[in-house]
């Protein structure tokens, strides 16, 4: 019975190491930083259509931006060259007038 008792504690104490070592190796490989980075592959790899279409209309926006800045500067400068072109309106304002009295004067002479 002793023999019994011994083997049995014996056989318990085995047992108890083997858990404990079977607990130390599988909490390695789960804190193991390979696992840690496969985790964040397949985050990466979820994400990663999620940023490229967010990448491009990116893109797109500000292609489309750019044109409306192109746009307004362009805008812009016709508005200015109209602003410069009022002193050759005004001149040629005052040669139709001068042409019409003119043209009045001649016409009053004819009759």
């Amino acid at each position: 019975m002793i023999a019994t008792s011994n083997n049995q504690h014996n056989l318990s104490q085995k047992c108890k190491r083997c858990c404990e070592g079977m607990n130390k190796t599988l909490h390695m490989i789960s804190n193991n930083p390979s696992l840690g980075l496969y985790r964040i592959q397949e985050n990466v790899h979820k994400m990663l259509p999620q940023v490229t279409e967010c990448h491009r209309q990116m893109k797109e926006q500000t292609t489309k931006i750019e044109n409306q800045i192109y746009d307004v500067a362009t805008a812009i400068e016709v508005v200015k060259e109209i602003g410069e072109t009022k002193e050759t309106f005004c001149k040629i304002d005052g040669l139709l007038a001068k042409a019409t009295a003119t043209a009045a004067l001649i016409n009053m002479k004819k009759s």
